[in-house]
């Protein structure tokens, strides 16, 4: 089995590591930023998917990325790294965030489009769910989805995810797009993964990150 890597501004391991046939999921790291702007500024490809702007800076980032697990009284937020495994490349990002539902995790992720249908979102999502369900005792997962993303909506799907329901969205520019709501519960993710292992697990220190 791979060891976690050490965190490069401290001589600590990382709090855990999962690695699949192709992906490494780790905490977000400062030193993540500069890529993760340079594949994220500007390109419409990934951003016309997401709420989000985008990054105004790598600096943004960088702080964004300082505190992986954002603590609050209602539940913590965590800022995870999807890294290619054979290269230790970062190629997109994922969060699941419980704050106002501390049992409960909003999926949201982004891959670089250079990487885009080569299954790191896939098997990315599917480490972040071991990581939600196997290790910190989540109930459920929800995603949002906009209306026409079908390779969002078919890599979530293939983690077991169901359709909920639909909604219109009013964005801060005052369009609407619609959206559908994806959910997967413990018990059933638990059942349709129950032979598959991470080929990597370090847990070293989830409850003190």
């Amino acid at each position: 089995m791979e060891s976690a890597p050490t965190d490069p501004t401290s001589s600590s391991p990382l709090p855990f590591l999962l690695g699949g046939e192709r992906v490494l999921l780790r905490p977000h790291l400062p030193g993540d930023a500069p890529r993760a702007f340079e594949m994220l500024e500007g390109e419409q490809r990934i951003l016309s998917w997401l709420t989000w702007a985008g990054p105004s800076s790598v600096q943004e980032l960088a702080e964004y990325y300082g505190e992986w697990r954002f603590r609050t009284q209602d539940g913590d937020d965590l800022r995870l790294a999807i890294l290619d495994r054979e290269k230790g490349q970062l190629v997109g990002s994922i969060a699941l965030r419980f704050v106002g539902h501390p049992d409960v995790a909003d999926v949201g992720y982004w891959i670089g489009a250079e990487y885009h249908k080569q299954g790191f979102g896939t098997e990315g999502l599917t480490l972040a769910a071991c990581l939600a369900f196997r290790h910190l005792d989540a109930r459920a997962l929800f995603a949002w989805v906009f209306d026409g993303n079908v390779a969002s909506t078919s890599m979530l799907e293939r983690n077991g995810f169901v359709h909920v329901r639909s909604r219109d969205l009013e964005l801060a520019d005052g369009s609407r797009r619609r959206e559908h709501h994806m959910s997967v519960v413990a018990d059933d993710w638990s059942r349709t993964f129950a032979d598959w292992q991470p080929r990597v697990e370090e847990i070293n220190s989830l409850d003190g990150a």
